[in-house]
């Protein structure tokens, strides 16, 4: 049986797990905060960025609601008590990048602690959570090195384990920061090229803009990217064809099968 307080602690997540807008949110949140533990309130940041997902209110107005600068406070507070498990981590980071927090004096110091807390931790991370991780930190244009550097080496140990949005996600995240790990991208090539028949058009079209972003010849994933993606060029948006076209130019990778499709469906579109 759980005590009176865990039992409440509980009951709050599943009310949190039912809210669908910002005010039952950021309601819940300040009516109910004495009950409220670590997994409340990270379900509460991750409820907060689903609500606003539809909401659609800027980072900038977000940082200035005062309930919302209430539940940062409270996570601040457990980030540095080091109360968050390796999933709450991965998950109020996910959060926080999705909805543009990081200006303010509060968001830049959960931030800071999370990127110290998650690096602690690693080795408790599942393979989703790595790579929702990397790329909350890539996307927030968080500076965090020990980090990365944590999170590529635990990576390169279990590539074989990610899934192919994992891979994908993975590369994108070392590409958009900027940070140089030529052992995790060797191993992503490599384990990426086996897998290749599992991306779908959004995951090609990434994984080829992040290695050539980070201009890492990988010529061998290149061929099997250009080979799939060829024949599913009609499933392309918009923004993966010029992805995908940008990709393979600024490798230097010459596709002439598959620039041809996208020439046809590009003019089409």
């Amino acid at each position: 049986r759980f005590s009176p307080a865990r039992a409440k602690a509980i009951a709050l997540n599943r009310e949190l797990v039912g809210a669908t807008s910002l005010p039952q949110i950021l309601d819940l949140v300040a009516s109910r905060s004495r009950e409220m533990d670590a997994i409340a309130e990270a379900t509460a940041m991750s409820r907060l960025c689903k609500a606003n997902e539809r909401a659609r209110m800027s980072g900038e107005a977000l940082e200035r609601d005062a309930d919302v600068q209430t539940l940062l406070a409270r996570v601040e507070q457990r980030a540095l008590s080091d109360g968050f498990g390796a999933r709450a981590l991965g998950n109020v980071a996910h959060a926080l990048a999705k909805m543009g927090l990081g200006t303010g004096p509060r968001s830049r110091t959960v931030w800071r602690l999370l990127a110290q807390r998650a690096e602690q931790r690693i080795d408790m991370f599942h393979e989703q959570g790595l790579a929702n991780t990397a790329w909350a930190f890539a996307t927030a244009r968080r500076d965090a090195p020990a980090l990365f550097g944590a999170i590529a080496h635990t990576a390169e140990q279990r590539v074989l384990d990610f899934n192919s949005q994992g891979l994908a996600n993975m590369a994108w995240a070392y590409a958009t920061a900027g940070y140089a790990a030529p052992e995790l991208f060797d191993a992503i090539a490599r384990t990426a090229e086996q897998r290749v028949g599992d991306f779908n058009s959004q995951n090609l079209a990434n994984t080829a803009w992040a290695f050539a972003t980070a201009g890492y010849a990988a010529p061998e994933l290149f061929g099997a990217i250009a080979r799939t993606a060829e024949q599913r060029v009609g499933d392309f948006n918009s923004q993966d064809l010029a992805n995908t076209a940008w990709a393979f130019a600024t490798a230097g990778y010459a596709a002439p099968e598959l620039f041809g499709a996208i020439a046809r469906t590009a003019e089409q579109r």
